[in-house]
């Protein structure tokens, strides 16, 4: 099962791609107008993100959707369990190295996305180095939250999830910088004085 964590710009068009998978959506989020997109509707004001999100993907098909309204914390991280891989579209630092911490600890792969305006981010952690390993002291990264981000590069991140998520293997530790023009690939490497790796 996959994790999809934050249902906003990003996170709902990656579950798109991947509806015909098994899938648990977490969001502590509602539908508001501003947020309308080709994904949410405007039948979906006033819903939770992830409960809309799990309307939208419903099939006739018996892949399993679950979808929870939550916050999460370090008290109901466990719900995340049964999931093998996890899917970062938050733009809460403090959930951001939550997720870190605990995929490096139950060696769950980690997908992180973020994006600003025109450049984004997609990194894959698996082992060493963690997400703390990388982002330890930074008290914010990139964050679509009440910024206009430019559609190729949401399109670009939506693009190198999903072939990381085909073939996850072939980008362990590997971090994408993504700009208008480019995408550069970065092999990352352990922080010896990471508090995460080192507990």
């Amino acid at each position: 099962m996959i994790a999809i964590i934050g249902l906003g710009r990003i996170g709902s068009r990656i579950a798109k791609q991947l509806k015909n998978k098994s899938l648990m959506l977490i969001d502590r989020d509602i539908v508001e107008k501003e947020g309308l997109n080709n994904f949410y509707l405007n039948k979906h004001i006033g819903m939770p993100k992830a409960i809309a999100a799990k309307n939208v993907l419903k099939t006739k098909k018996t892949f399993q959707i679950k979808a929870f309204s939550l916050d999460l914390t370090a008290r109901n991280i466990r719900i995340l369990k049964e999931c093998r891989t996890v899917v970062d579209c938050t733009d809460n630092m403090e959930i951001r190295f939550l997720l870190g911490e605990y995929c490096k600890k139950n060696n769950k792969i980690l997908i992180h996305t973020a994006a600003s305006n025109n450049k984004g981010v997609v990194a894959l952690f698996k082992g060493k180095p963690c997400f703390n390993c990388i982002y330890q002291g930074k008290k914010s990264l990139e964050s679509c939250y009440g910024r206009e981000i430019d559609e190729r590069i949401v399109k670009k991140i939506e693009m190198i999830v999903i072939k990381i998520l085909n073939n996850p293997k072939n980008f362990y530790n590997t971090l994408f910088r993504i700009t208008e023009n480019k995408i550069y690939r970065i092999k990352m490497t352990p922080n010896i004085k990471c508090s995460v790796c080192s507990g």
